[in-house]
């Protein structure tokens, strides 16, 4: 599903596609603009269309092409987007820049909740089938890393606790293996 703008016969629709390094951060915008707009009006745009949660400072473009991404300076946003070979279809890739706003290089494509959603959904398929053998904590975190929107505000173990529901941790104090399952017949957390 992507978000589209109403196209307009003189206007280009342009593909946006989230990125963080190798994490896609979420669903395509798909955003309609003047053939000879410059970049920067283009990421005023996605930042609109974000609700703010993005600002252009922040943004890193590059043109999506076979085998590889051509990066846009920034010193060349105010070129018009044919000049950087940008046409009806095109693709291009956002990334977070650390700058300003954006320190730690990540930001919120979608809302919170839906990288939580995410992420609960990844460990969920991770950890296989209810009543299956589940994981070691650490294995876990390695199967299902936190998106990077999340990385950095809570530990993986605190994040389990908010869901008793469907994950259920046993902690082993005395060694402090933490073993992680899919919770059935809605068995409490358990600390030995």
């Amino acid at each position: 599903m992507s978000h589209t703008e109403t196209t307009d016969s003189n206007k280009i629709s342009v593909t946006i596609e989230a990125w963080s390094g190798d994490y896609c951060m979420g669903k395509n915008l798909v955003l309609t603009v003047e053939p000879d707009a410059p970049l920067s009006v283009l990421a005023a745009k996605i930042s609109r269309a974000k609700s703010g949660r993005i600002r252009p400072p922040s943004m890193r473009f590059s043109v999506v092409r076979s085998p590889a991404h051509r990066l846009i300076e920034r010193n060349a946003w105010e070129w018009g987007l044919h000049r950087h070979g940008i046409c009806d279809g095109s693709v291009l890739a956002v990334e977070p820049e650390p700058v300003g706003d954006c320190p730690t290089g990540s930001w919120e494509w979608h809302t919170a909740e839906y990288y939580v959603e995410r992420h609960v959904e990844a460990i969920t398929e991770a950890l296989g089938l209810p009543g299956g053998p589940g994981a070691s904590l650490e294995k876990l975190e390695g199967m299902a890393p936190f998106p990077p929107p999340m990385a950095g505000r809570t530990g993986y173990l605190p994040f389990l606790r908010r869901y008793p529901e469907l994950f259920y941790v046993e902690a082993h104090t005395d060694t402090g293996y933490v073993h992680v399952e899919r919770n059935v017949n809605g068995r409490p957390p358990a600390w030995f």
